[in-house]
């Protein structure tokens, strides 16, 4: 785990804070007065004094404008805070970046979508499997909050209803069209076992691992119309020790099925035994037909080299 820098300043500031109200006694005491003269032109006295009791949370502008009298509140605040919400729903969020959370960051910026209208986000998946065994987990352990599950014709998609973890989320993956907006953050980039979180996160739901007829032609492909944030990606893995050439321009399909390729894309492709087997040595995945592809590749390349498997138990 590594501490985030306090981000109250950087939410939506309708958010609403609970579990700081001996902070905002302290306060009191020493500004309430000169604070409840400014206050009574926005607020009713009776809601400020609920803030002070915990009867209910208080919205982070307020806190926000009590730090012209003291500098110090947003981070004590930060500190002390227990749940978020904006309506009755209620969330923790996160003060660390873990391996989880590195993880989820590269799922949404793979197969998420972060809405326009700030209240929710999804993931698409071809996996209800993957949905149980890790999204959710990974959801509920990070937010304490569940989503919804939608079932179309060829694919789930996961909704999290909720303007905190939205608001949260959008301070590491952009929101609304991610085309030309992806990047890895530096907190993650910077340190190699979220790198790798990040990475598994990403390419479980936007990279490919597979074989040719009588699996032979081993491979992994991660393809993106984003050049700049595949070049990103292809930089990312060669600072983890794998030797990956340059991606190259890729032609596709605009729509399915069409027959022309109108689209153009970036391709990451690893097809050398040696750098495949250092790419499953770093990247472990968790979607289910991933796994079952990555052990069916492992097979093959056995007696190649070294392949080591984690303990997935034994990841935070």
């Amino acid at each position: 785990m590594f501490p985030l820098e306090n981000y109250l300043e950087n939410l939506d500031q309708e958010i609403r804070i609970f579990g700081v109200n001996k902070i905002l006694m302290q306060f009191h005491k020493k500004h309430g007065q000169e604070v409840i003269d400014k206050l009574q032109e926005t607020i009713h006295i009776s809601t400020y004094y609920n803030w002070l009791s915990g009867k209910s949370p208080i919205p982070i502008k307020f806190i926000r404008a009590f730090a012209k009298y003291d500098p110090n509140i947003l981070a004590k605040c930060y500190n002390e805070m227990t749940y978020l919400s904006v309506s009755r729903k209620k969330c923790i969020l996160p003060k660390s970046m873990t391996r989880k959370l590195a993880y989820l960051i590269g799922v949404l910026n793979g197969d998420g979508h972060m809405h326009k209208n700030r209240k929710y986000f999804t993931i698409t998946v071809d996996s209800l499997d993957y949905i149980h065994k890790i999204l959710l987990p990974h959801i509920r352990n990070l937010f304490e909050c569940d989503g919804y599950i939608n079932h179309f014709e060829n694919y789930y998609r996961l909704d999290i209803g909720s303007k905190v973890i939205h608001s949260f989320l959008s301070l590491f993956c952009p929101v609304g069209k991610k085309t030309g907006k992806l990047y890895v953050p530096t907190l993650i980039k910077e340190n190699k076992e979220f790198l790798k979180e990040y990475l598994c996160g990403l390419f479980d739901t936007d990279g490919c691992i597979g074989y040719g007829k009588k699996k032979k032609n081993l491979y992994f492909v991660f393809v993106q119309s984003d050049k700049k944030f595949v070049f990103e990606i292809h930089q990312c893995l060669i600072s983890l020790g794998v030797h990956v050439n340059l991606p190259r321009k890729f032609m596709s399909p605009a729509k399915p099925y069409a027959k022309s390729r109108q689209l153009e894309e970036w391709r990451i492709y690893v097809g050398s035994k040696k750098d495949l087997k250092d790419l499953l040595n770093i990247i472990h995945f968790k979607h289910p037909n991933k796994i079952k592809k990555s052990r069916e590749v492992k097979g093959e390349l056995d007696g190649f080299g070294e392949i080591r498997t984690p303990d997935l138990l034994t990841q935070k």
